[in-house]
């Protein structure tokens, strides 16, 4: 294997971004959470579970220099915007690649990584990979990026469970009792009879299930009620 195809940081692939993507709801609410967490109080990065399949992926601008330790993953921008992103490699040497929409980047997210942007950026985003995996990561993240254009909801990717914002209609369900909780709309789950969670003050579907669930649903709460209302 070459250097170049195992450096920390490097520009792998271009792919096209078709416009319908951006206006799927996933990637709105993507960057309505990047906006969100510009104050300086909160952590700038819209966090991944790392599940190996394609997610979204977001961040405020200016992220600090941080290491998080996983292994190599790999981001494509999909909203307008200036963005450079550095690594400083083992040499203690800095590497540093530009991301404007569409274009693929490989990072070692292992090794001390920051950001410097003009505005928010929403990425599709796939892994980890103990080892550059190219052709593989640009699949899922090809995959990802055509269910966004086409407007799929199940099998679209999206931003993880703690920094979603379900809509009205959408709702947090399970086949059984025995199963995982995932967002779902409301008309599909109501349609085959799966476990809706509900408000533990109200009947309406809980945006915020009870972390404990399915032990206890008393903290479960509707969009009111999680704010006080």
């Amino acid at each position: 294997m070459s250097p170049q195809s195992r450096a920390p940081l490097a520009v792998v692939g271009l792919l096209n971004i078709p416009p319908a993507a951006l206006e799927h709801r996933f990637v709105m609410e993507a960057l309505a959470v990047a906006h969100s967490r510009e104050s300086e109080d909160l952590e700038r990065v819209i966090g991944t579970d790392n599940t190996g399949c394609c997610e979204l992926y977001g961040w405020a601008p200016h992220v600090a220099p941080h290491a998080d330790g996983f292994g190599f993953v790999y981001l494509v921008c999909l909203n307008d915007g200036k963005t450079s992103i550095s690594v400083r490699d083992t040499c203690g040497e800095i590497q540093e690649v530009f991301a404007p929409v569409g274009t693929v980047i490989r990072l070692d997210d292992r090794l001390e990584h920051w950001t410097s942007d003009t505005v928010a950026r929403v990425a599709a985003f796939a892994g980890h990979f103990p080892e550059p995996c190219d052709e593989a990561a640009i699949a899922q993240l090809k995959a990802g990026i055509a269910a966004l254009a086409e407007g799929a909801y199940t099998g679209a990717p999206r931003v993880r469970d703690g920094f979603r914002v379900l809509l009205d209609d959408e709702c947090w369900s399970a086949a059984t009792l025995d199963d995982e909780l995932e967002t779902t709309l409301l008309r599909d789950a109501t349609a085959a009879g799966r476990w809706i969670e509900i408000c533990s003050h109200c009947r309406k579907p809980a945006v915020r299930p009870d972390p404990k669930w399915p032990y206890s649903m008393a903290l479960s709460r509707c969009m009111k009620h999680l704010a006080g209302r």
